[in-house]
């Protein structure tokens, strides 16, 4: 995987930089929370597929681990509402 950083996107204000920074001192992870399918799915006790590599691409960007699992959608929708998921795709 490249290098890449978020100081590399272009247009990046020194706000969301320091925003970021705060974020990486508060935060040692985010929860990626996806519905079982094709771009997240479990294999050997872990998640593959497109949604684990996005959270190692997002890793490696942000220095903020990004952790991804599975939810059905009722558990996914609650998560997102009381935050324990993060985020989802």
């Amino acid at each position: 995987m490249a290098n890449i950083s978020y100081r590399d996107i272009p247009g990046i204000t020194e706000d969301e930089i320091l925003a970021i920074e705060e974020l990486q001192k508060r935060t040692d992870s985010f929860v990626y929370g996806m519905v079982p399918g094709t771009e997240a799915f479990e294999e050997f006790g872990e998640v593959r597929g497109f949604a684990a590599l996005f959270c190692e691409w997002l890793t490696a960007m942000f220095g903020i681990r990004f952790v991804p699992a599975l939810y059905e959608w009722g558990d996914l929708v609650l998560g997102l509402e009381n935050g324990e998921i993060d985020f989802t795709g």
